[in-house]
Parts: C-alpha cells; sequence; structure tokens
C-alpha cells in the first residue's frame, strides 16, 4: 500500500482524503496494516510531486516568456491529460478521442516546431517579390496574435520540450530509487530508518496518535451507512431463530432456571471454544501430521468485539478507548442485545501474507424462549495487481536501461505540462483546505472508506475464493455445532436447529445455483457450455 501511494496519484489522493483531509472521520477498522505509515507516505508522496510538478511548470513559464510557440504543445497535452483521468480509462468514447485527437495535435505541433527550429530564413519569401513584378507577397503574421516565428523560437520550444523529458526522467529515476531503497524490506521494517517518518507535524501527530488508538481497537465507532467498512465484500448474513423446547424424555426446563444457566455470555463463551478447536488438526496423536499442516485455520485470530454508533460524540477526542472502557462496554453489550451498541464474537483468518482476509462476526442472543444467532462473513480482497508489479520491479537485481527509460520518458512528455500544472493547483487548494479547517474542530464522524478497500482488487483469483469459502463454511458449521451442543448440554431440543441450519444451506446453494439454457431436441448440453460464474 505504501508502494501504491508512489506509483498512483489517484490511489493517493483518496488515502489523503479519508485520513487526513477528514480528520473528523473515525478511521476504519485497518485489517493487517497499519494506515498510519500508509498516511505518511501519501504525504511524501504528494510532497514529491509538488516538487517535481514546480519544476515542471517553472521550466514552461519560462519558455512561454521566451516564445509563444509553446502553445501548440501545451493545449494537446490538457488534452492528453483529460483522457488519462479516472473517468476516461476505458480505451472506448470520450477517453479514446481526447487520447488520440491529443496525440495527432501534439504530432502536427511538434513537426510545426521543429519546421520553425530547421526552416533556413535566407528562403523566406513573405514580404518579398522574387518575380519583380513590383509587389511582394501578403504578409500573414500581422492576422496572427503573435509575432512571426524564427528559428530562435523553435529552438527555444524544442529546448523546453527536452527539459521537461529530462525532468520525466529524472522523476522516474527518482520513484525507483524510493521503491528500491526507502521501501526496502529491511529499511521500511524500521521506522527510524524510513525517510517518511523523519518529516512532522502538528497536525500530523495528532491524526495520527487518533489512528493508532482507533484502527485496531475492540471498539469500533461505525456510520449507519456502512457499519462493517474496512471488512471488505459481504458474503453471507444468516439470521437463524430456534424456539427453545425440552428434549424428549428430559424435563422441562426454563431459560431463567438459576440451575441451568443459558445467558448469552455463557453461549458465546461455549460458541468461542468450539471454534478455537479448528487450530488443531484432525489427527491429534500424530505428531508428523500436525508439524506439516499449513492450513491458515492453525492462526486463526478469535476476539471480541463492540460496534459502537458515533452519533453523539462533540469531537473525536471523546471516542471511547482503553481496556477498561471496551469491558464495561462487552459485559452490557453482550446480555442487552440492544439495536445501536451490538457485540460481536468475530473470527479472522489471514491468507496469501494477510492479502486475503476472511471474517466471520458471530451474534448469539436469547430473549422470550427463543435463541437467535447471526452470522455475517466479509471476504477482502488481495491488493491491486500494478502495486505488486511496481514492487517486485523494483526489486530487480539492476535497474531499468537507459533506452527503456528514455522511451518511456519521451511517451509522457505530451501530457506533463498539463499534469503539473493539476498537481500545484491541487496541492495549493489542499493546502488551504488542510490549514483552515481541521485539528478536531468538526463533528465527528463515522468511517465512510477503507484506504485497504480502494487497493484492493476487484475481484479474487479461483484459488483465493476457494480458501475464503472453506474458511466461512468451516467457521459457520461449527458455530452451529457448537450451539447445538450448548442445547443438549441444557437438555434442549435440537431438531429445530438442524432443519433451519440444512434450510439455510440449501438456500445458499439455490442462490449460487446456475440456471441450465433450455434444452434443444437432438442438442446435448455439456459442461462446456454452462454459464461462467463472476468472481464473488
Amino acid at each position: 500500500m505504501c508502494v501504491g501511494v508512489h506509483v498512483d496519484d489517484a490511489y493517493r489522493d483518496a488515502v489523503l482524503d479519508a485520513l487526513y483531509t477528514n480528520d473528523q472521520r473515525v478511521v476504519a477498522p485497518s485489517v493487517g496494516f497499519d494506515a498510519r505509515r500508509v498516511l505518511v507516505h501519501a504525504l511524501r508522496a504528494r510532497r514529491i510531486a509538488a516538487a517535481w510538478a514546480a519544476l515542471v511548470l517553472a521550466v514552461w513559464l519560462t519558455g512561454c516568456l521566451l516564445t509563444n510557440l509553446l502553445v501548440l504543445a501545451l493545449f494537446p497535452g490538457c488534452a492528453l491529460l483529460a483522457a488519462c483521468g479516472r473517468a476516461a480509462r476505458s480505451r472506448r468514447g470520450s477517453g479514446a478521442v481526447l487520447r488520440w485527437a491529443g496525440r495527432i495535435t501534439f504530432g502536427l505541433g511538434l513537426y510545426l516546431v521543429a519546421y520553425v527550429a530547421l526552416a533556413d530564413p535566407a528562403q523566406s519569401t513573405y514580404g518579398s517579390d522574387p518575380y519583380g513584378y513590383g509587389y511582394g507577397y501578403y504578409d500573414d503574421s500581422a492576422l496572427l496574435p503573435w509575432d512571426a516565428w524564427d528559428a530562435r523560437h523553435g529552438w527555444i520550444a524544442l529546448g523546453c520540450l527536452a527539459a521537461t523529458a529530462c525532468c520525466v526522467l529524472l522523476r522516474q529515476h527518482h520513484l525507483d530509487r524510493v521503491l528500491r531503497r526507502d521501501l526496502a524490506p529491511e529499511v521500511f521494517a524500521d521506522p527510524a530508518r524510513d525517510p517518511a517518518e523523519h518529516v512532522t507535524s502538528p497536525r500530523l501527530q495528532w491524526i495520527g496518535e487518533r489512528i493508532r488508538r482507533e484502527q485496531h481497537a475492540p471498539l469500533i465507532l461505525y456510520d449507519m451507512a456502512d457499519p462493517f467498512c474496512g471488512m471488505g465484500t459481504l458474503q453471507e448474513a444468516w439470521t437463524l431463530t430456534v424456539e427453545l423446547r425440552p428434549a424428549s424424555g428430559a424435563r422441562a426446563p426454563t431459560p431463567f432456571d438459576p440451575g441451568e444457566p443459558f445467558s448469552n455470555g455463557w453461549l458465546i463463551d461455549h460458541i468461542k471454544t468450539q471454534v478455537a478447536a479448528l487450530r488443531h488438526p484432525v489427527l491429534r496423536g500424530s505428531s508428523e501430521t500436525a508439524g506439516v499442516r499449513l492450513d491458515r485455520l492453525r492462526h486463526m485470530e478469535i476476539d471480541e468485539c463492540v460496534f459502537l454508533p458515533v452519533e453523539g460524540l462533540l469531537s473525536r477526542d471523546q471516542t471511547p478507548h482503553g481496556r477498561d472502557v471496551f469491558e464495561e462496554h462487552r459485559r452490557a453489550a453482550v446480555e442487552e442485545s440492544g439495536e445501536a451498541r451490538r457485540h460481536f464474537l468475530r473470527v479472522r483468518v489471514g491468507a496469501w501474507r494477510e492479502e486475503v482476509v476472511t471474517t466471520v462476526f458471530v451474534r448469539a442472543h436469547t430473549q422470550g424462549g427463543i435463541v437467535t444467532l447471526e452470522i455475517v462473513s466479509y471476504v477482502l480482497n488481495p491488493l491491486r495487481t500494478d502495486f505488486h508489479t511496481a514492487d517486485r520491479a523494483a526489486r530487480l537485481p539492476g535497474p531499468v536501461g537507459l533506452p527503456s527509460r528514455i522511451g518511456r520518458a519521451l511517451v509522457r512528455t505530451p501530457a506533463v505540462a498539463g499534469s503539473a500544472l493539476a498537481d500545484v493547483w491541487r496541492t495549493f487548494a489542499w493546502f488551504l483546505l488542510t490549514a483552515f479547517n481541521g485539528g478536531g474542530r468538526r463533528p465527528p464522524q463515522g468511517p465512510a472508506v477503507s484506504v485497504r478497500e480502494l487497493g484492493a482488487e476487484r475481484y479474487a483469483s479461483m484459488f483465493q475464493e476457494l480458501d475464503a469459502g472453506r474458511y466461512i463454511a468451516t467457521i459457520r458449521e461449527r458455530v452451529v455445532h457448537a450451539v447445538r451442543l450448548a442445547l443438549l448440554e441444557r437438555d434442549w431440543d435440537t431438531s429445530e436447529l438442524d432443519a433451519r441450519a440444512a434450510f439455510l444451506r440449501d438456500s445458499g446453494v439455490r442462490a449460487e445455483r446456475l440456471r441450465l439454457p433450455d434444452p434443444v431436441p437432438g442438442v446435448s448440453v455439456g459442461h462446456g457450455d454452462l454459464p461462467r460464474r463472476k468472481p464473488a
């Protein structure tokens, strides 16, 4: 993710907007990463981008003061910049039109600049009478809003474009150096050696302290629009209700019998004990088998969390934190089964180097002789492929060759002037926005976006989907089995629980089942004719 803020300007701006600009928003839970480290690298990436943009803008301002011939390259560059926007990433529609229009007009402008620079002044016939008829050609430069161009203007324009290409080349070299040295694993592991940690400000310190306090806290402050922000994509949401009936041949206990405790806390502890047994292999007597097991369920994390609404707080400094405060909320939320404050048993499995995170939230409560079980599962997809590609390219044994660097710089040169102007303007506007609107003076709000979700792929691979589905199914079955054992332990009937659980399983299968095409007489339908399912 720290690599991503350096290679993708849109992702960098989204990180700064979520964590730094909107300082009234509580940070979303950080699953497997430190949001503060991502923020400081995003700030450093913006400083670097603003410095290079200011250098390019200075080159172009100097060139425009010496000659107005650069206007022929500025407008095509703005068209190419618009084509590279977020709304025009596809190769069809307005993005393709702007892209090709910018390329063609930039090529024509470059040809005209080169023609002016290489033209021989002695061959010019404007205002002369080469045939001796007593009159000269009409000088059309008087109709133009600028003076007549000569070779000096052409060479100044070519020199400005060459300087711009050198700036692009040097910036790419600097980016490769940052990725190769400053973001190396041995340097990144030690925050004291990280250059991004050396630049601090009072605002950054204030925001950083609150990010550290909120991102891994068991008290989760949420926004009503998206309570599970930061957990990924919703996979399943189960609600299972079972009426407590005495088993056949057993006496008729009551849920409030003091000799037979059946509270919410007791049921949650029972589920936690049974789910924790998934860490152990089936063959416990074989140490050889247990030693070679690499299943991620061995490192499954089980804890409890309480969701609290952020409404009602006057400032972000008032957000509750601390172990004692959490225990107070947990004890009250477990038994009250309220609407706004909710207690969950959180089971988390981090796979594929903590990039595919499966989280299952379990809530159990009893009311009026009915046991209600809620199971909600989320999957966080892996990070974007271009982030990994940039990180792997920076770890190559040798740097990229100079011809390849020059080629990439020449390709990016046409749009760099417009992008430099946009970067300088965005940086100035962002500085004004953060300088006069922040510091915890606004009412707090819940998290609206997660920087981890913004940097995630839209789909996971088939292997990753299979793993996440297996984790969800395994945890879900173990939770249902734990509730069944709890009912049997207290002499309650479990037939209704088994029937409802089977119905929910079948309903889930039917919801994902594919519809076969209508059979055609004389034609058999094989597996190759089935429609492919989109990744979840």
